[in-house]
């Protein structure tokens, strides 16, 4: 998917939580009608970007094998000029990141930008 195409897709409502560097953002995926849960992983110095882009792999991966067995609905990764890009639906995000993401960010955002 071409990058203007990704980010058409994908509109990003309102920052819901932080992990590290790393941002969570509740967004509306156009084409499905629904909210999601995208993670953008923070821009690294060049010497670490090859360590991040293993750890995006392997978390992808990860989120890959859950939906297999039903546990996760793990929509999209995309990689944008250099930035790493998550996409899942909300609930997978709160159960597996609950630490890092808000529930309350989360239903003040899905009310203020609700379809």
């Amino acid at each position: 998917m071409k990058n203007e195409d990704w980010f058409s897709r994908y509109a990003f409502c309102a920052p819901v939580g932080r992990c590290g560097n790393n941002t969570f953002f509740l967004a509306k995926d156009c084409a499905q009608h629904i909210h999601v849960i995208i993670k953008q992983y923070s821009n690294t110095p060049k010497e670490n970007q090859e360590d991040q882009k293993l750890t995006f792999q392997d978390e992808a991966r990860l989120l890959q094998i859950l939906q297999e067995k039903g546990l996760v609905r793990f929509f999209d990764c995309q990689t944008i000029d250099g930035t790493f890009f998550l996409v899942t639906d909300v609930p997978a995000a709160c159960e597996l990141l609950c630490s890092h993401i808000e529930p309350a960010a989360i239903e003040r955002a899905i009310k203020q930008y609700a379809f």
